[in-house]
């Protein structure tokens, strides 16, 4: 548990995980063509998280601070999304979604760990900034370094999430 409460720490265990997610992701080239969502369903969405989230929020003397924050973030808005994009794109679209979540999770810890780090120091415009700039440098790096990892064990690396798969569906299109 002392582990967990160094910022570092936690920070290279989530990249870790993220690396070993990667690499093992299954590959998958089955070809998805995009689906048009109707005009209610980010506003229904938005509804469902909101509601999810601030009911856990309400729950929180129960919980503590640490459990409903844990809940209240990032697992209760992917359950919403998972299923709504389940229902419209079925298995497969849910599954890019948890691949993608994967290969953002490095860049959410690097933003989060700018923001720890460089709050009492820079005050938080500048940790917020600087956070924000390292999502896309983070992410960027831990799937090329996961690609490299698959590589050398000699797996191929899925790309999870990525919109790069549908191009030439669009083009076509």
């Amino acid at each position: 548990m002392l582990l967990l409460n160094n910022a570092y720490a936690a920070a290279l265990l989530v990249l870790i995980a993220c690396l070993g997610g990667l690499v093992t992701w299954p590959r998958d080239d089955t070809p998805r063509t995009p689906a048009i969502d109707p005009w209610w369903a980010i506003p229904t969405r938005m509804g469902l998280v909101t509601i999810m989230v601030c009911g856990i929020a309400t729950l929180e003397p129960f919980l503590g601070t640490g459990l409903a924050g844990t809940f209240a973030s990032l697992p209760m808005i992917l359950v919403v999304m998972g299923l709504t994009e389940h229902r419209a794109r079925g298995p497969l679209g849910a599954v890019d979604l948890a691949g993608g979540t994967l290969a953002s999770i490095a860049g959410t810890a690097a933003f989060l760990l700018a923001v720890v780090v460089l709050t009492p120091l820079a005050g938080l415009w500048v940790a917020l900034a600087a956070g924000l700039l390292v999502i896309p440098v983070v992410n960027r790096a831990a799937t090329a370094l996961a690609a490299a990892l698959g590589q050398r064990i000699g797996r191929p690396v899925a790309t999870p999430g990525r919109a790069e798969r549908h191009t030439s569906e669009l083009v076509a299109a």
